[in-house]
């Protein structure tokens, strides 16, 4: 028997999985969103951020190596 209804596959983080995740503050996390730099959706009052757009978030950041 097949299950109806929808099926999600995105992952969704929280701010507070995204600051322990990268060791930083929460609110460094919300000034991030706050300026644009981090994609966010507002569900109720809570934040929620696409996996993929942190892995943009995080590429966008990305620093190559000097090597010489």
């Amino acid at each position: 028997r097949k299950k109806r209804g929808a099926t999600f596959g995105e992952a969704f983080y929280t701010v507070k999985d995204i600051a322990d995740e990268l060791g930083v503050k929460e609110d460094t996390v919300r000034d991030w969103i706050r300026r644009r730099e981090l994609a966010a959706y507002r569900v109720g009052r809570e934040l929620r951020i696409k996996k993929e757009d942190y892995e943009i978030f995080l590429a966008k950041r990305r620093i190559e190596s000097q090597d010489e």
